[in-house]
């Protein structure tokens, strides 16, 4: 969604190194980050999870209601771009379900350090 928003126009790209959902997204920075607070060795591993739609009325509902940010740009916009929006993430959606289930992969980085 925030890919169709920022290619609309609707939202600028995120800045490297910026705050956001993916920040510590890169191994090499969490590590570096967990090497200069004072741990030592830090040890990443991932831990697999997904989240599960009913169909795209279930995702579009849940980004309209609890996705933060994407939430209040999608209300501030008109009922038309909204269901150009929705058209557009509904197309990219396809390829992880169809109409009656969207499985989305994710993966989160784990760090123990000592």
């Amino acid at each position: 969604p925030s890919l169709v928003l920022q290619e609309r126009g609707h939202i600028p790209p995120p800045q490297a190194g910026a705050p956001g959902i993916l920040a510590l997204a890169d191994r090499d920075r969490l590590r570096r980050l967990f090497a200069e607070a004072g741990f030592s060795d830090p040890a990443i591993e991932e831990g697999a999870f997904g989240f599960r739609f009913a169909g795209m009325d279930d995702y579009w509902e849940f980004l309209n209601r609890a996705a933060g940010a994407i939430a209040l740009v999608l209300k501030r916009l008109g009922a038309d771009e909204r269901e150009r929006i929705r058209g557009e993430i509904a197309e990219q959606l396809s390829a992880f379900g169809g109409s009656e289930e969207i499985e989305l992969p994710a993966t989160s980085l784990v760090v123990s350090a000592s």
